[in-house]
């Protein structure tokens, strides 16, 4: 079985409904009328609530039943139910009247949403649209007005437990957290390796060019962790955050990939799962799956797409390309694995752990 950069790109929209899965009560409609800015932040905020309550009903609906054994069509049931969901969701949200100093913002993110619908509905999966939904509904608002409305949120029935304004819902399409100070000295000058080439410019723009393959049982390279794929291209004013690199402006706004350097100072960027860990306890949000706990060989996953709670999961540990391993249940996979990086401090995916690059 072969996971494909497609596959695990295109899957990350769908932790778009992670965050906010719990986020709203009821239903209804979702209110306000399309317009330029101007609109209250009362309305915006219990609209915004109501229609992420509204796509988490349908996405719960039509996600119900048995997931495929087979990785291919259970990402093809994903896909598929995703697209009238996705595009009640986009049609909504385009009508919301957004507080003046949110108008252009608004109008942006609608277009990204329509695109990312359109794309789907089409079946258009390398549509860069898809893999800029990233894992939030408000993602890359400006620092000012999320805060503002995040407040509010916490006393809008409407937003129940989960405020999509607050950073853990936000935050990570938009270059979040402090900026990694290794990635923020890395940002120069061009990178090579077997994955492709990194090319930082002066005026702050980059251009990735990575070939994000993905894995193969049958393959004998590290972990399985191929690169005979075309490289997908990412360009753009760039940003860092912790432990990533996230594009802000032109067509790939709003998509992150993760990064560190490692203690020989090769850069590793990709895509994936990457979080401080030390030892065999702690927690990390495991890409396309959800919130991991481990505590030895005791692990559980809150699924970031569920309501439900935490349910114990199979894990081991094991010694591979010179570093510990936890492998464990997660997503599709009974065999995901995350290398643990004592001198770094990081759980990362093996993706991201291969894809090396060295600067020229």
């Amino acid at each position: 079985m072969r996971c494909t950069r497609l596959a695990r790109i295109a899957f990350g929209a769908l932790l778009f409904v992670g965050p906010v899965l719990a986020a709203c009560g009821g239903g209804g409609d979702s209110g306000g009328s399309s317009g330029g800015g101007g609109g209250s932040d009362q309305a915006y905020v219990t609209g915004l609530c109501k229609s992420i309550s509204q796509f988490s009903d349908a996405m719960d609906a039509a996600l119900a039943g048995p997931t495929p054994t087979d990785i291919g069509q259970a990402f093809e049931q994903i896909f598929t139910a995703m697209a009238k969901p996705l595009q009640q969701f986009s049609d909504s949200f385009a009508k919301l009247k957004p507080p003046s100093d949110l108008a252009e913002w608004h109008k942006k993110t609608a277009k990204q949403l329509s695109d990312a619908a359109k794309a789907l509905k089409s079946g258009n999966l390398d549509d860069p649209a898809l893999a800029a939904l990233g894992d939030s509904p408000v993602p890359n608002m400006p620092d000012g007005p999320r805060e503002r409305l995040k407040t509010l949120a916490d006393k809008t029935k409407e937003c129940g437990d989960t405020n999509p304004f607050d950073e853990s819902s936000s935050g990570s399409s938009s270059g979040s957290g402090q900026p990694t100070q290794a990635l923020v000295d890395a940002a120069s000058g061009t990178w090579t390796g077997k994955f492709g080439t990194l090319t930082f410019n002066s005026d702050g723009t980059a251009k990735f060019e990575l070939r994000n393959c993905g894995t193969s049982d049958g393959s004998n390279t590290p972990f399985g962790v191929v690169n005979d794929c075309t490289p997908d291209t990412y360009s753009g004013k760039i940003r860092v955050g912790t432990n990533e690199y996230t594009f802000t402006s032109g067509d790939m706004a709003g998509i992150s990939l993760d990064a560190y350097v490692a203690k020989d100072k090769t850069l590793h960027v990709g895509v994936g799962t990457i979080g401080a860990f030390s030892g065999q306890k702690g927690t990390i949000d495991v890409f396309a799956a959800g919130v991991l706990t481990v505590d030895g060989t005791n692990c559980t996953m809150k699924d970031f797409a569920s309501s439900k709670d935490s349910k114990k999961v199979t894990c081991s540990w094991k010694k591979e390309q010179g570093h510990d391993v936890l492998e464990f249940e997660g997503g599709f996979s009974s065999a995901e694995k995350l290398v643990i990086l004592r001198d770094e401090g990081l759980a990362v995916s093996p993706e991201i752990f291969v894809a090396s690059f060295a600067k020229k």
